[in-house]
């Protein structure tokens, strides 16, 4: 069915200058898979809907030393790092990466491993995680009830080599297939012929299509449960 409205142009967010937070998109495989050489694979919902803050930290390991030619001062080294995504709001019951994260709340070891798409001002960001401090509801007894939860990156995190387009799936709202073309180059410009400031590597925008993660009535929420529990074998890590 094609689709009767479309968005108002002039309207679409920028991702240049001063970019609004809500520019970045944050995606969890709600089949448990963690394998980050085939996406197209997972069922990837999208943790959006009464979502309020997504706060990103490095969690770095330094080292402080000091030197004879420091003449007193120190220096610090950055050794390691464990990024993070803290994120906090309102539980939305229905919602299948809410619902995913919050099936995990007693759950230890392995069952918590996931991976993840963070899409940063344009650029996908791909990572195994654990999930970690899970809290699925709680509050006021007037209030709505909470919901927030830390995804914990695993080594070192990645970028698509290619196009990303992840589409939302028409069965299941909330949810997006991902498939990637890696023919697809970033478009670079000719070298200067004087020397110039290092220029941050080219990247290709994560295209994501027929996306609609806000608070719609209209929306189907009585969503089937085996459609985030149940999933192929194929692709498990």
């Amino acid at each position: 069915m094609v689709a009767e409205t479309q968005q108002i142009p002039g309207t679409e967010l920028d991702t240049k200058g001063a970019p609004l937070n809500v520019v970045n998109k944050l995606f969890i495989d709600i089949y448990g898979y963690t394998t980050l050489n085939d996406l197209e694979t997972g069922n990837w919902g999208r943790l959006a809907t009464k979502i309020q803050t997504i706060t990103p930290s490095a969690n770095e390991t330094t080292n402080n030393n000091s030197y004879y030619d420091g003449e007193g001062f120190g220096s610090t080294e950055v050794t390691g790092k464990r990024y993070q995504l803290a994120c906090s709001g309102q539980r939305y019951v229905g919602n299948p990466a809410q619902d995913y994260i919050a099936s995990k709340q007693f759950a230890i070891g392995q069952a918590l491993h996931c991976r993840v798409i963070w899409v940063q001002n344009g650029q996908a960001i791909v990572s195994e995680a654990t999930l970690t401090n899970i809290v699925a509801t709680g509050g006021e007894a007037s209030a709505n009830q909470t919901f927030s939860c830390t995804i914990e990156f695993n080594g070192k995190p990645r970028t698509i080599n290619g196009q990303l387009t992840l589409t939302e799936n028409a069965d299941q709202l909330w949810t997006y297939k991902a498939t990637i073309d890696t023919s697809a180059k970033p478009s670079t410009s000719t070298e200067p012929a004087t020397p110039q400031p290092a220029q941050p590597q080219p990247i290709i925008p994560v295209k994501i299509v027929a996306a609609n993660d806000a608070d719609d009535t209209d929306k189907k929420t009585d969503q089937d449960p085996n459609k985030v529990s149940g999933k192929s074998e194929v692709g498990k890590a």
